[in-house]
């Protein structure tokens, strides 16, 4: 275990033991007690003084021999030099080692048992052994001493292993290395000569670093240390004070500056202060309360800095879907679609890391509302400018047929505040009315509710207006909305567009009861903002459990299929399937499975059904309180995607009922106008020319289009249905499934580059699925007898790939960000 304990700890406890170095060596050479700061004061006299002043010159030699002499006898050869000048000294000056021993420079010898072998007498083997010479009675007193002392041998050991592990580039084998102080302990403790200890560790790091590796080193420490032993005579009683003074100074000063200063360079600025903090802990309150408290201060730390490193595992992610869609529903998308966001959550979310983890989430939805807001005032803004262009314009036009004509109609005059009030119908899919505030009405949702958009006060001079592309096309007349229309109504999108979190917790590992009332404060908090929360991928049953013990219900939503189009359908118009057009698949419903399938009409079991949905939708929160719970974020952001293009529906972005299917003609006319508005209306001719070019295939539920690897040899557009580009790796990394809806252009990228299918294509509607297919000789026949036709077939290309590519710029840009 000791291996665990943090390296500030380890370096507050050595710092601690070269203090305790010097302040051991500083008594020991003048003669004086020195165990607390006060007692320093204690040098302060005379005697004390002198005697200090051989053990600074012994400490400054041996310092500037390790320093500049590299010779492996320089420091023995020191080291018994200074002795032999103390005695030398003390000859000089008349004096014998009985007067150095009276005046406190040598160690006065000790009364007791010379000979090393008369140690064994203590056994008291005689008359009769240790049955009968040793007392039971006392060893059972010592026990608990033993105990103790058994204790503090251990954390001693563990502690100056760590020590020499701390200068050693290579590992070292705790367990080994305690066993080899345990048996070595055993040993002495069996023949009865000697102390309990362990490592000096000192010594060893020292003898390390002046580059001894050799095990003869350690082999020639204990034979001079059993020649000591067995000697008749103290050799301590011939060494000065100061001499051994001035090691144990020098080894504390050598440690107190590798850990207590230069520590800094190796540790970070809290570790620094941590191993200080410890340091001090120790010097305060003893060894093994101040190595306890270095430990609690360094697991505090450690919490915090875990808890910080949550909270920025908290990261947003692209809230798309994986469905690929026509260009008009695309652009609604990246118009209402920013309105939602999708956080990824990682590790373990517990009391440390839940607080930050929902100050940051607030931040977002703070910034979300507030760009919400900005954007919607920017569209009203464009919508102003552009009634104040058309006055103008239809002034001049007035003006010019007075002086033409006398029959000239005066100008129609332009409101410059918002348009009439829409009517905001109940979408098919999502069902709900918009109110003033963005909220869902208690009434039904078949009757219509009032958006009304204030007039701004100032207005942008001559801006430059975005396309907010709508499937009729086209910039005014010919059926098309005018500009400063599209902004109005772009604008009343926006503002009631509902802000919508998911929270994914597919890499959350767990949480504790306080992160779960956090999360259940925060879905409440952001309720009272207009902002709905949506978790997801909550697999653990003990966070869902805690989380609604702590007021946070979950409802999961259920997904239902619906019916698609069958070919016979397609000449009788637009069904209303579903608002994103992918022909097939799953579409959103209600926790009861309500949306298996919609139809338009006024009859009252609708409105019901409208109703119940209205309460049921995603972008808003469930009527019982709580959050809904999908079973992943892209089931999630695919309903609220459905549910933002009904909201486009309802302010008119998009059509009241878009098809599942796109015709030839519906995609010429859609894709030719948004580019060349001048386009007739009338494209019969380019449509008769290109369905005698172009072949058709009907695919059923699960046919594979073409498999992975396989060559691609024709474009595919489809008309109505949808496929599935299957789950892949490309490069090692994984690629999730995407679905193509009615309108998609699929496998264009293999075509015209020559690559391999990265991924199998299948169908994925429920009904047949059927795709207009161009080969390369059809793009012969084009170019050579039909070229407005090709002209016209490569502006439906060129936009479908310009939409790839735009989608997959924006992702790049997000994982870049992220």
């Amino acid at each position: 275990m000791v291996s665990y304990v943090p390296l500030p700890v380890v370096g507050g406890y050595l710092g601690f033991v070269g203090y305790f170095c010097i302040a051991g060596g500083t008594a020991l050479a003048a003669g004086v007690q020195v165990d607390t700061l006060v007692s320093w004061m204690n040098l302060l006299a005379w005697e004390p003084l002198i005697k200090l002043v051989p053990t600074a010159a012994s400490i400054t030699v041996l310092m500037l021999c390790v320093e500049h002499v590299r010779h492996p006898l320089a420091l023995p050869g020191l080291l018994t030099t200074i002795p032999l000048i103390f005695h030398l000294v003390l000859w000089f000056n008349g004096w014998d080692l009985e007067r150095a021993q009276h005046a406190g420079w040598v160690m006065a010898p000790t009364a007791g048992i010379s000979n090393c072998w008369q140690l064994w007498g203590l056994y008291n083997l005689q008359n009769g052994g240790l049955a009968h010479g040793v007392n039971l009675g006392a060893i059972l007193s010592q026990l608990p001493k033993l105990a103790g002392l058994f204790l503090v041998v251990c954390f001693g050991s563990c502690m100056d292993v760590a020590a020499i592990q701390s200068d050693m580039p290579t590992p070292l084998d705790f367990n080994r290395e305690l066993m080899t102080v345990g048996v070595s302990n055993m040993v002495t403790g069996a023949l009865g000569a000697g102390y309990t200890g362990s490592y000096i560790f000192s010594q060893t790091v020292f003898t390390m670093r002046q580059g001894v590796s050799s095990r003869g080193n350690g082999l020639a420490v204990a034979v001079v240390e059993l020649l000591v032993f067995a000697l008749p005579f103290s050799v301590v009683q011939y060494m000065p004070n100061f001499f051994f003074g001035a090691l144990l100074v020098w080894f504390g000063i050598e440690i107190s500056r590798d850990w207590l200063i230069l520590s800094y360079r190796k540790l970070s600025r809290a570790e620094y202060v941590l191993l200080w903090a410890t340091f001090v802990s120790i010097m305060n309150a003893g060894l093994e309360l101040g190595i306890a408290a270095g430990i609690v201060m360094a697991t505090l730390y450690f919490a915090y800095q875990y808890a910080q490193s949550q909270v920025s595992s908290l990261r947003q992610v692209a809230a798309r879907s994986g469905r690929t869609h026509m260009y008009d529903t695309s652009s609604t998308l990246d118009l209402l679609g920013r309105r939602m966001a999708v956080l990824r959550l990682a590790g373990y979310v517990f009391f440390g890391s839940s607080t930050g983890l929902s100050n940051q989430v607030l931040q977002l939805a703070a910034r979300m509302l507030q760009e919400r807001a900005e954007e919607s005032r920017q569209h009203e803004e464009w919508a102003l400018s552009a009634e104040q262009r058309d006055v103008k314009e239809a002034d001049l036009n007035g003006r010019s047929d007075l002086l033409g004509s006398a029959s000239g109609a005066a100008p129609v005059p332009v409101s410059t505040s918002a348009p009439a009030t829409l009517a905001v119908a109940a979408g098919p899919q999502l069902g709900f009315a918009i109110t003033a505030d963005g909220s869902s009405p208690a009434a039904g949702v078949g009757d219509a509710a009032a958006v009304e958009a204030g007039a701004q006060s100032h207005l942008l001079a001559a801006p430059q207006l975005p396309q907010i592309r709508t499937a009729s096309g086209g910039d005014s007349g010919d059926g098309g909305i005018s500009p400063a229309e599209r902004h109005w109504r772009a604008a009343a999108a926006i503002s009631h567009a509902p802000i919508v979190l998911i929270l994914d917790f597919g890499s959350v590992s767990g949480m504790d009861s306080t992160a779960a009332r956090t999360f259940a404060t925060l879905v409440s908090t952001l309720a009272s903002q207009n902002v709905n929360a949506i978790f997801t991928n909550l697999r653990r049953p003990d966070s869902r459990k805690l989380l609604e013990a702590n007021g946070l219900p979950l409802r999961p939503y259920v997904l239902s299929p619906v019916r698609v189009p069958s070919a016979a359908t397609i000449a009788e118009g637009p069904v209303g399937a579903g608002p994103h057009g992918s022909g097939g698949g799953e579409t959103c419903g209600g926790p009861n499975g309500t949306g298996s399938e919609v139809r338009m009409g006024s009859g009252k079991p609708q409105q019901l059904q409208q109703q119940q949905m209205a309460a049921d939708s995603p972008l808003l929160r469930p009527s019982s309180g709580g959050c809904w719970e999908f079973s992943s974020a892209a089931a999630a952001v695919r309903c609220c995607e459905d549910a933002y293009l009904a909201l486009a529906m309802a302010v008119g972005l998009l059509p009241a009922g878009p098809s599942q299917a796109a015709s030839l003609q519906q995609l010429l006319t859609r894709n030719l106008r948004e580019v060349f508005p001048s386009v007739p209306s009338d494209l019969g001719g380019l449509v008769g020319e290109l369905e005698g070019a172009l072949t058709r295939r009907q695919l059923q539920l699960g046919d594979a289009l073409y498999g992975a690897g396989a060559a691609v040899r024709e474009v595919y557009v489809i008309e109505f249905g949808a496929l599935v580009e299957e789950e892949h790796y490309e490069g090692g990394v994984r690629v999730g499934s995407r679905e193509h809806g009615a309108g998609v252009v699929v496998g264009a990228l293999e075509f015209f580059l020559g690559r391999p299918a990265p991924a199998t294509v299948r169908c994925s509607s429920a009904a047949a699925c059927q795709l207009l297919c161009i080969s390369r000789g059809t793009f012969a026949r084009l170019m050579a007898h039909h070229p407005r036709a090709l002209a016209a077939l490569q502006v439906l290309l060129m936009r479908s790939a310009c939409l790839d590519l735009a989608s997959a710029q924006e992702a790049a840009n997000h994982g870049a960000a992220a």
